[in-house]
């Protein structure tokens, strides 16, 4: 049985059934259009009779879900006595983005004093308050970017990579 979605409008069990697969992939491939894991996407999409898709609409499809997701959080954060998102794909794209991992450690919420990046941790610790800071001030190309950088850091290149 062949499932479509409408060009507007994706229906709810594909849109889960997408973000499940998404799930599996490699972290972060979401932040690059040219990642092998789209094209994986569509093909297991394919063989569960998801027709009329391809690695393109999948990578702008992602982009307005994690658009979402992070208007939703933004107020969330904003409002912590809020209750929890009624959004049906919330859970599903937290898991995806780990969204929680951007939140300011407690003793960098409450101090401020000087700071000293001694290890790829503390880097990443950084990183992750100046995404939060780039999503309250509704900033998605700053967002993309410092992704990008979080995979930089992930992901180093080797010496091979370089001429010398």
């Amino acid at each position: 049985m062949e499932k479509k979605y409408s060009e507007k409008k994706w229906l709810p069990g594909v849109t889960h059934l997408f973000l499940s697969l998404c799930s599996e992939k490699d972290e972060l491939f979401w932040t690059d259009r040219t990642h092998p894991a789209w094209e994986e996407i569509v093909t297991e999409l394919k063989d569960q009779g998801v027709v009329d898709v391809d690695a393109t609409k999948l990578y702008r499809k992602f982009g307005n879900l994690k658009k979402t997701y992070l208007r939703i959080r933004k107020k969330q954060l904003s409002d912590p006595d809020s209750c929890q998102p009624k959004w049906r794909f919330y859970n599903q794209m937290a898991a995806i983005i780990k969204k929680d991992q951007w939140e300011l450690p407690e003793k960098q919420q409450s101090s401020m004093e000087e700071i000293s990046i001694r290890s790829c941790e503390d880097a990443m610790d950084h990183l992750h308050a100046l995404q939060e800071y780039a999503m309250f001030r509704d900033n998605y190309r700053a967002i993309g970017l410092l992704m990008q950088a979080e995979y930089a850091f992930k992901h180093p290149p080797d010496n091979k990579d370089f001429e010398l």
